[in-house]
């Protein structure tokens, strides 16, 4: 994703808005391996905006975002910080 379309994220949702199929497909795998969820719970939570802390941090740590910047009405009580990639995105 470009730097002029991050800036125009608002949260989770637009980014996720924003992606081609292609690109939702792979996002969708990895984070619900990365969160240890169904397909199904991925996208309750997502419509729901229901993600946990601990699973935000994870999004955006897989994201190289901030946490702010997805999830902006959200407190930040977990941050992830030094973990070696599993694979890449």
């Amino acid at each position: 994703m470009s730097t002029e379309n991050k800036t125009k994220i608002k949260n989770f949702k637009t980014y996720w808005s924003t992606l081609s199929k292609k690109d939702k497909n792979s996002l969708r795998s990895t984070l619900t391996y990365v969160l240890g969820i169904s397909e199904n719970q991925f996208y309750q939570k997502l419509r729901d905006n229901s993600f946990e802390p601990h699973e935000r941090a994870l999004i955006a740590r897989v994201l190289k975002m901030e946490q702010q910047t997805l999830f902006p009405n959200e407190p930040i009580i977990f941050k992830v910080v030094d973990i070696k990639p599993l694979f890449a995105i």
